[in-house]
């Protein structure tokens, strides 16, 4: 946890950058948005992030579930946790954390559910 603390940048930092200036982490729900990834990110790199919230490897794969978008949408993607709160820690602890030099820009996600178009690849153990 320690490591994702240091190399995150702060909110106030992220709010100076004019493409993030209206950030508002939005209404908490499971539901996590990420943007400005890289575009490169994989399965593996949101594991690392975020299995941290986890008691273990399997639980994590089990309960995770992980959307990264392609094609215009790449560098973003949707994650949906088991619970909010496990939802708020997370968002929480990497919000501004530097993945590759760019760093991740997390909001809650709406309850509507992960939008699944053409543009999206479905990312987890569950299917």
């Amino acid at each position: 946890m320690d490591q994702l603390i240091q190399n995150r940048i702060p909110l106030e930092q992220i709010l100076a950058n004019p493409k993030f200036k209206n950030y508002s982490a939005g209404e908490p729900s499971d539901k996590l948005y990420l943007k400005n990834l890289p575009k490169n990110v994989t399965v593996e790199d949101i594991y690392w992030i975020y299995g941290r919230h986890f008691p273990d490897e399997k639980v994590m794969k089990r309960d995770l579930e992980i959307q990264i978008m392609t094609g215009r949408m790449k560098g973003q993607a949707f994650l949906i946790f088991p619970t909010v709160a496990i939802a708020k820690q997370a968002l929480q602890d990497t919000n501004g954390y530097l993945l590759r030099d760019k760093p991740i820009i997390a909001e809650f996600g709406r309850q509507t559910g992960i939008p699944y178009t053409e543009n999206s690849e479905l990312k987890t153990d569950k299917m």
